[in-house]
């Protein structure tokens, strides 16, 4: 816990009062600058999300305070059933600066499509209420800048989700403002955003329109129908690499996203924001169109739906902490160095990075799946159901794709009954039960750390760890004593295979370890003798 969050404990705890009619629940999380609280409202009871900031980062960060009272602006001035809502803010004796915001129960879009993709129909009621809101920010001149799945709050309905746009502290206000500090927080060339998810013009730190978020709804499209992310790789770098490459990502789910819509997700995800969608409006109208109701079952989009708040205009004075800010602070505390320029999100910065990156994807212009009748459907259905279980498998079990992974597989293969010898060899002074553990460790934890981790990655699997860790136990086996451990491969090579003595062919395994124990040990007394 950071020091700005160990200063909020202190000041809150349950029961406690923000304002006049606000008593503290719980806290429910946490950011860069601040902390949320569920709270309820003893006006009427209804409950509300408290976003504070503390006294500290009020007084010593102008950037921490021009994003929280540009957030409080923004989502002010956007009136919309898709969009949070802001329903009061102000300060504390204390110097602390709040909001109040709706109370969203749900969870939010990573927790609920991580490995596990929405069918076509929710998949896409989700995407046009995402791109409503879009459309309503957008027209009121705003752009998030900062889309991912852990700002998108999802609400079980009956037959679906209603889709929450979240955290707007990041956003970009494109029409002009009396208080202009508000939209000079960021140094020119510098780029903010989540590495994941961030649009190449954004990651060059270059000038971005509704484009860039257009960009961002393009990844977040790719994990609603498949489950996986579109960047899966181990460094913010490589993750900026991905999007600010010439190449196309690689979008190795692609099937399953119905052939029908794969045209908008890929102009979606353009490099070259000129050819991309140019707003939210442009999307509801894409998806609206009859052609991809008739071909892909999406219900219609209530275009109407999309309100406006009132025109940003003049916000200087009317919240708490407002005034200009010093820029000679801008951007402190923002940015990473490095070409380019990444600042993390408020909100938890950069996720856990996973895969790899690559170059190219299938062409949009050409229709992967045929379209003659119902059979073709059923197979196109049939394919999707199999990626699917893969991606489940691959969570627990993920097998070897490539020549070098098959090499790494086999490679793991051949060191665990190797690894078995050497460690169990240094530890034959124990009795035959804890000797098997011990000369078991590196293979078992190489396990359990690949399926703790809960991915498809062969970075993160056994048969990258398993050789891995292997390795290590062998190379320290011989550290610990190289004549010691050549006289004990020598003496009794083939302990752990006495309980399997029964079973046939045991003969032949025993005889083929006890010729590799010994040759092993020959070379061993040759180099240390």
């Amino acid at each position: 816990m950071t020091s700005q969050h160990k200063e909020l404990a202190e000041i809150f705890t349950p029961g406690d009062r923000i304002g006049e009619y606000y008593r503290i629940a719980r806290r429910i999380g946490e950011g860069s600058y601040g902390m949320v609280f569920r709270a309820i409202d003893d006006r009427n009871g209804r409950t509300v999300a408290v976003k504070v900031i503390s006294p500290t980062v009020s007084r010593e960060s102008s950037t921490a305070m021009g994003r929280f009272q540009r957030e409080m602006k923004v989502i002010r001035n956007l009136d919309h059933p898709n969009i949070i809502s802001l329903f009061d803010w102000g300060h504390t004796d204390q110097g602390l600066i709040y909001m109040v915001l709706e109370f969203i129960d749900g969870h939010t879009l990573s927790e609920v499509v991580r490995h596990n993709p929405m069918d076509v129909q929710t998949a896409l009621d989700t995407l046009s209420q995402l791109a409503s809101a879009l459309a309503a920010a957008h027209e009121a001149g705003v752009v998030h800048r900062d889309l991912k799945p852990a700002n998108i709050m999802l609400v079980p309905e009956d037959d679906g989700y209603q889709v929450k746009v979240l955290d707007f502290g990041m956003a970009k206000v494109m029409v002009p403002l009396d208080d202009e500090s508000i939209l000079d927080l960021t140094r020119e060339g510098a780029a903010v955003g989540t590495p994941r998810y961030i649009a190449p013009e954004q990651a060059k730190g270059k000038e971005v329109g509704p484009a860039a978020d257009l960009y961002g709804v393009g990844l977040l499209m790719y994990e609603l129908f498949t489950g996986v992310q579109a960047v899966r790789v181990n460094t913010v770098e490589a993750a900026v690499a991905a999007h600010v490459s010439s190449e196309p990502l690689e979008l190795e789910e692609v099937d399953l996203v119905p052939s029908t819509v794969q045209p908008i997700l890929y102009r979606l995800l353009e490099k070259d924001p000129q050819r991309r969608m140019q707003s939210g409006a442009e999307l509801v109208a894409a998806l609206a169109d009859p052609q991809w109701q008739r071909e892909s079952f999406l219900p219609d989009v209530n275009t109407s739906e999309i309100k406006l708040g009132p025109a940003l205009g003049d916000m200087t004075g009317d919240f708490p902490g407002a005034g200009g800010l010093d820029k000679s602070d801008c951007g402190q505390g923002e940015e990473v160095s490095g070409s380019p320029e990444v600042a993390l999100a408020e909100a938890g910065g950069v996720e856990e990075l996973e895969l790899d990156l690559a170059g190219n994807q299938p062409d949009p212009s050409k229709d992967h799946h045929s379209d003659d009748g119902e059979s073709s459907r059923h197979q196109v259905d049939r394919d999707r159901l199999a990626r699917q279980k893969r991606l489940k498998r691959d969570e627990w079990l993920r097998l070897p794709r490539t020549a070098g992974e098959w090499g790494e597989g086999a490679a793991s293969v051949v060191l665990i009954p190797l690894t078995i010898m050497a460690v169990g060899a240094q530890a034959a002074g124990f009795d035959f039960v804890p000797r098997l553990a011990i000369a078991l460790a590196a293979p078992l934890g190489a396990w359990i750390w690949a399926l703790s981790r809960d991915s498809g990655d062969w970075n993160e699997s056994f048969g990258r760890r398993g050789w891995l860790c292997c390795t290590v136990a062998i190379v320290i086996a011989h550290l610990l004593g190289p004549t010691e451990l050549a006289t004990e491969l020598t003496r009794n090579p083939g302990w752990f295979l006495r309980p399997f003595d029964a079973l046939p062919g045991m003969a032949f395994v025993e005889s083929a370890v006890t010729s590799v124990s010994r040759q092993w040990a020959g070379v061993i007394f040759s180099l240390f003798d």
